[in-house]
């Protein structure tokens, strides 16, 4: 996927971006299944969504600390740097939502 996105001239200079972007998300992806798994069960019912809302914070904030990190290294000369970055995003928060949702429901069926 990460080299379809790079295949248009203009964003083809910026692949290290999303590779990096890759492997942070996945680390983080990884990092909150995690933390789900073992907050989903807790006998405080609030854990598992502090733990949802904090990731979604986190991964906003990290996400603007890469591009601005980025674009302070590289001086990216168009601004279609990001597309693919947004992209790349959009695909993960996807994926975190659908994961953590079916760990909510587990629990609803127990």
């Amino acid at each position: 996927m990460i080299t379809a996105l790079y295949q248009w001239e203009a964003t083809s200079p910026h692949a290290l971006l999303g590779w990096y972007c890759i492997l942070v998300f996945s680390i983080l992806s990884f990092v909150i299944f995690l933390l789900g798994k073992n907050t989903v069960d807790h006998p405080v019912r609030t854990r598992f969504i502090g733990v949802t809302i904090a990731n979604m914070m986190l991964k906003m904030f990290i996400s603007i600390v890469i591009v601005l990190v980025y674009y302070k290294l590289r001086s990216p000369g168009d601004p279609y740097f990001i597309v693919p970055f947004i992209i790349i995003y959009i695909i993960y928060t996807i994926f975190e939502t659908r994961f953590l949702l079916k760990l909510a429901d587990q629990k609803k069926a127990r």
